[in-house]
């Protein structure tokens, strides 16, 4: 800002605008840095002088009413936050693009949900070796108890682990291995334990 744009303006005048520059001041208290927030407020100081000028003319000492449309122009002290350098001294509002909402999830570790897909769908097909080996003790026990048990609980454990796989598979947007492996196991798990539980159903 130069000599030749600072106007002469009587003290309540002034006091006026130096409310205003406090505001911004106060506005970007702990947002910028000080020497940020010194050179905005310059910045802003000489744009109010150079409306001023341009309102008035050279030499003219501005009346209330010029200071008010003067300080009228200007944005709120609020909106100093997000403008550069050029806004500063313009005045100018800013465009900024929108901010978007992001979900939660997307910044999660997308390797951790596709090693746990995996680990669990790789489980609950695992679960039909349980389901197979009851069918010989329950033949050696002369007693339907293990085969149901093992047959409604695993095949039950199967859909549920294999679906939770599947999710898991889908967060980690299949982003490696272990989110393949998991997402084909639980389809497998599912199929295999709905099949398991309706063929035991339909035999009670």
């Amino acid at each position: 800002m130069s000599t030749i744009d600072m106007t002469v303006v009587s003290g309540s005048l002034q006091t006026m605008i130096d409310a205003r520059l406090d505001a911004i001041d106060r506005a970007l208290l702990g947002r910028v840095s000080r020497q940020e927030r010194l050179n905005v407020v310059g910045e802003v100081e000489g744009r109010i002088h150079e409306l001023l000028n341009d309102r008035c003319g050279p030499g003219v000492e501005p009346s209330r009413d010029d200071v008010l449309a003067v300080l009228s122009r200007l944005d709120p002290p609020e909106a100093y936050l997000s403008e550069g350098p050029e806004e500063y001294a313009t005045g100018a509002p800013v465009r900024t693009p929108p901010h978007h909402v992001v979900h939660t999830l997307a910044a999660l570790d997308h390797g951790r949900f596709a090693q746990l897909s995996g680990i669990l769908g790789l489980c609950s097909l695992a679960m039909s070796v349980l389901i197979m080996l009851s069918y010989p003790i329950t033949i050696m026990l002369n007693n339907e108890i293990p085969l149901l048990a093992a047959g409604f609980g695993g095949g039950v454990f199967m859909v549920i682990g294999g679906a939770a796989s599947i999710f898991l598979a889908i967060l980690s947007r299949l982003s490696n291995v272990w989110a393949v492996v998991g997402a084909a196991a639980g389809c497998l798990s599912c199929l295999a334990g709905a099949s398991c539980v309706l063929f035991l159903v339909s035999n009670i």
